[in-house]
C-alpha cells in the first residue's frame, strides 16, 4: 500500500523526555513486523533490553556527542516514529560517512509515509553536513523499504542480541548522496 504522508505529521528534535515513546515504537515495530523474517527467540532477544531507562541513557549519550541527529515524528501530537543519524569520521572504510543507527515507525503509522519522511530528513541532514554516503544495518524486513529509496544491498551479517546469546541477522545497505538537499522542514527547536 502506497499512501502519502498524513498532513498532520510533524518532525522535531528527539529529547530525553521521549524515552518511553522511543521504547514503545521500537518494541512495537520489531514485534509487529519482525515475525516475517525472524524466529520468536530472535525477536525476544532483540527487544529484551527495551526499557525506558536504557533508551534514556542512549538518548542522553547520543545528544551529548557531536555529529548526532535524533528526530521524532508525531501525528496528532502522538509519537509515531524516530530516526538516529550519526556522522562518523570513518565507517566501513569510507571517510566522513553518515550512519543511520535507527529508523523505526509504529505499526499503526506504517504505510503513511512516516518512514519516507524520516529517511528524507536524515539524508538531507547528512548531505548538508558533507557526508558522501549514508550506511545502515537494515533489519531483514526493511530491506525492501531502503531499496525502494535508492539503497544498494550489501553483505549479510549478524549481531548478538539480548545480552549476547542470540544471533540476529541484518543486511548492510548504502546510498550515495548527491549533494545538499532541502529536506522536510522541522519544527522549532530542531
Amino acid at each position: 500500500m502506497n499512501r502519502t504522508a498524513r498532513p498532520d505529521v510533524v518532525l522535531r528534535r528527539l529529547t530525553p523526555a521521549d524515552a518511553h515513546a522511543v521504547t514503545r515504537i521500537h518494541f512495537d515495530a520489531v514485534m509487529g513486523k519482525g515475525h516475517t523474517h525472524y524466529a520468536p527467540h530472535q525477536l525476544d532477544a532483540w527487544t529484551a533490553l527495551d526499557r525506558p531507562d536504557r533508551r534514556l541513557a542512549q538518548i542522553h549519550y547520543r545528544l551529548a556527542m557531536p555529529g548526532r541527529f535524533l528526530v521524532l515524528a508525531e501525528a496528532a501530537g502522538r509519537p509515531v516514529g524516530y530516526a538516529w543519524l550519526e556522522k562518523r569520521a570513518m565507517h566501513q572504510g569510507r571517510p566522513d560517512a553518515a550512519y543511520l543507527e535507527s529508523l523505526y515507525v509504529a505499526p499503526e503509522a506504517m504505510g503513511l509515509g512516516v518512514g519516507r519522511l524520516l529517511l528524507a530528513t536524515v539524508e538531507a541532514r547528512a548531505a548538508a553536513e558533507g557526508a558522501p554516503t549514508v550506511g545502515l544495518d537494515s533489519a531483514l524486513m526493511s530491506v525492501g523499504f531502503y531499496a525502494r529509496h535508492g539503497y544498494a544491498t550489501g553483505p549479510f551479517h549478524r549481531y548478538r542480541m539480548g545480552g549476547g546469546g542470540v544471533w540476529v541477522g541484518f543486511r548492510w545497505m548504502t546510498k550515495r548522496l548527491t549533494g545538499p538537499a532541502a529536506g522536510p522542514a522541522m519544527t522549532a527547536g530542531a
